[in-house]
Parts: C-alpha cells; sequence; structure tokens
C-alpha cells in the first residue's frame, strides 16, 4: 500500500504543477481523512459523489502530507484523480495549438473583412447614367474596397450634389459591408433651341414683382398685371439702324398669384388597417453577392403592401459578417369603412386641399392663404385660396419664319 502511494505521490508530482489533487475514499472514511488532515494542519475540500464516496480536493502542496499521515493509520485512497478545470483545461490547449491558431486567424479575417465596403447599390437613376454615379462616388471616397470607418455619409452627399448639378437629393446608408445609394434627380432645366428663338410668356395670371431675364425686349413693368399667355418679353433686340436681331429670351419674372383649389371629403370614407405580416422571402449577400431564397409564403387578401428590412448579421465584439441580409415581407391590407364627423371630415378636406395645392403648384412661396368649409348632406368641401410669390416665366420658342 505504501509503494502504492509513493508511485501516485509522484504521478501527481509530474501532473499537478500549480493545481490541486482530488483523492476519493469510502463513504465510511471521512472522519478519518478529515481528522488526518486537521492533525496535519491542512486545508481540504470534501464533497460527496452520487454514488456515496467521498472525494477529498488539496493542494499539490498539502497532497504528499496527507497521503503519508493517511497511509500511517491504514486509509488509503480508492483513487487518485488528475489535476482540477484549470489544469485540464491548459493541457487540452497546449494539444490544441492549431484549432486556438486557426480560430485567431478567424477572428482576424473576419475582423478585416467586415471592415471593408464590399458592394454599392444605386437606386433612382433614371437620366444619370449609374457608372458615372459610381465614378462621382469613387471621387468622393466611396468605392468597392475602402475601409468602412473612412466613410462619412454626410460630406459624401454634400460633395455629391455639389459635384453634379443633376442630384437634387441623396442618401449615403451603410448596412453591414454594404452601401445602399439613394437618388433623386434634379428636374431638367429648360435648355437654349439649338435652332430658333424664343419669347417669355406669362404661365398664369399675376402681378410682376421683378425680373431676372437674359436677353430680348422687356414689353412689362415691374407693378403691372398680366393674363395667362401675355407677352412679357418678346425675342428680339432693336438695332441702331431700326432694323429688329431675333434672340433667345430666358430668365425669371417672380409674380405676385393667386391659386385656389377645392376638396371634398365624404362622411363615410374606406380607410385601409393592416393585417396578418408574413415573411415571404430572405436574401442573403456576402462578398457583393446576393443568393435570394423565396419562403413561397402568400396572403390571400386583395391588396398587400412589400416590406423589405435590410440588416447585417452582428456578431460580439462590434464584428459584423462581411454581408447584409434582406427580409421582404408582405403586409395585408384590409380595406374598411369608417363614419367621420363633421370636424373629422373637415380636417380631412382641407388637408386634401393643401397637398392638392403643393402637387400643383410645388415652387410657389406662399404669401398668405384662408380655408373655407362648406357643410352638404353627404360630404364637406375645403377651399383653398393662396396668394403666393413664384416665378411664372413660360418660354415659348418660335422660328424665324413665323
Amino acid at each position: 500500500m505504501k509503494a502504492w502511494i509513493e508511485s501516485a505521490v509522484r504521478a501527481a508530482g509530474g501532473i499537478f504543477r500549480s493545481d490541486k489533487a482530488e483523492l476519493v475514499f469510502g463513504e465510511r472514511e471521512e472522519a478519518k481523512v478529515l481528522n488526518a488532515a486537521m492533525r496535519a494542519g491542512i486545508a481540504c475540500r470534501t464533497r460527496r459523489l452520487a454514488d456515496g464516496r467521498i472525494a477529498v480536493t488539496v493542494s499539490r502542496d498539502s497532497f504528499e502530507r496527507l497521503t503519508n499521515r493517511l497511509a500511517a493509520i491504514g486509509c488509503s485512497p480508492l483513487s487518485v484523480s488528475g489535476p482540477g478545470r484549470g489544469a485540464r483545461l491548459r493541457r487540452r490547449i497546449g494539444r490544441r495549438v492549431g484549432l486556438l491558431a486557426g480560430a485567431a486567424v478567424f477572428l482576424a479575417m473576419l475582423a478585416f473583412f467586415s471592415s471593408i465596403l464590399w458592394k454599392i447599390e444605386i437606386s433612382g437613376c433614371e437620366k444619370l447614367r449609374e457608372e458615372e454615379v459610381r465614378s462621382l462616388l469613387s471621387a468622393c471616397g466611396v468605392r468597392e474596397g475602402v475601409f468602412l470607418r473612412g466613410i462619412d455619409a454626410d460630406r459624401v452627399r454634400n460633395e455629391m450634389m455639389q459635384k453634379s448639378d443633376g442630384i437634387a437629393w441623396m442618401s449615403v446608408n451603410v448596412i453591414g459591408t454594404y452601401a445602399f445609394v439613394e437618388i433623386r434627380e434634379a428636374k431638367g432645366k429648360t435648355a437654349e433651341p439649338e435652332s430658333g428663338y424664343s419669347n417669355i410668356v406669362a404661365a398664369c395670371d399675376g402681378q410682376i414683382l421683378s425680373f431676372e431675364t437674359q436677353h430680348g425686349s422687356v414689353l412689362l413693368w415691374p407693378g403691372d398685371t398680366v393674363r395667362e399667355g401675355e407677352l412679357i418679353v418678346a425675342g428680339m433686340i432693336e438695332q441702331m439702324d431700326g432694323d429688329y436681331r431675333l434672340v433667345h429670351a430666358a430668365g425669371r419674372v417672380i409674380a405676385r398669384t393667386e391659386h385656389t383649389v377645392r376638396e371634398t371629403c365624404p362622411y363615410r370614407i374606406e380607410v385601409e388597417t393592416e393585417g396578418k405580416k408574413v415573411l415571404s422571402a430572405i436574401g442573403i449577400g456576402a462578398f457583393g453577392k446576393m443568393i435570394n431564397i423565396s419562403l413561397n409564403r402568400r396572403l390571400d387578401g386583395e391588396r398587400c403592401d412589400i416590406i423589405q428590412k435590410k440588416e447585417s448579421p452582428a456578431l460580439p465584439f462590434g464584428l459584423s459578417l462581411p454581408g447584409v441580409m434582406e427580409k421582404t415581407y408582405l403586409l395585408e391590407k384590409i380595406k374598411t369603412e369608417k363614419s367621420l364627423s363633421r370636424e373629422e371630415a373637415a380636417a380631412r378636406a382641407k388637408e386634401l386641399a393643401y397637398q392638392s395645392f403643393l402637387r400643383a403648384y410645388p415652387e410657389a412661396e406662399t404669401i398668405a392663404r384662408s380655408v373655407r368649409v362648406e357643410y352638404g348632406e353627404d360630404a364637406c368641401t375645403a377651399t383653398l385660396h393662396a396668394v403666393c410669390r413664384e416665378n411664372i416665366a413660360k418660354i415659348v420658342t418660335f422660328t424665324a419664319g413665323s
């Protein structure tokens, strides 16, 4: 028995370098072990196993003294286990250096790839070419392969709008390693005709406030009133010899105008409410490629809205996968009838009148406005009267023969 204990001590000495040992005794030997440890001044921890045996945990320095004292009283452990969890983990790690190195390389590559812009998606281009927009973005520092931390969306938007007159508004949204660029093109300006000439006539009735014209002969002055279609600037200039030279009259004529818009709202209307919402498709993009997965889910409603959400799979420590996930939802729209009070119908009619005015006269600057509401049996009517300041110049081309 003593030889067995000595061999166990030597084995434990080679295994337990900085951890603890665990000795297992019979269920009736707990008192002997605790008395021996107490007499030797050894701190130990005991726990009862599922089969009733006693497991005693001691430090490496106390292991030999405890086993020697137990051998003196004829008490031997049933088994001596290996080191604790910490040492076992260290041994496993030592045997798996390649696995740890691979994990470290994987995390480093993931951190690198998730910090690079992989793809740029552009939407809203009708007159502008996508290649031209990509060239402008590249000049502003947004191109595939650059680091994401160097992209300032506000700076890029301002520089793009300064570089291109065809862009009225744009947004740059970076989601994961993708950049989504949305563009709204500016309305086309009236270009000078390649051949022929032009006059400026009034687009609507008004009182002229000021001129910002080039070329041509001004026929009216600030304070004069004009009717729709009346000639304001003629496309001809009188010469010194009394003859006339035809030119292209262009510019702006600012006038005080008045507009009236009417809208009607019934007391009983149809409204749309949101119903069932299902996920119909999933798109997974990685390294500039997109894989679309259709779930073949449909809704039986007459009308459904399609909602797309883009997000980047997030990982701990601020990392993200080098891609983007696009989810497509179908949202059912249910039509129901709703009764409105007189006040609710009037408010809705006013809102409809404001919206119609903005659509009809988007460039008009409102000076004053008033709204009159008339109540009927089935509906109410809102009449919006607005006094505006706007450009009423309308370019009308002509040829020398006409």
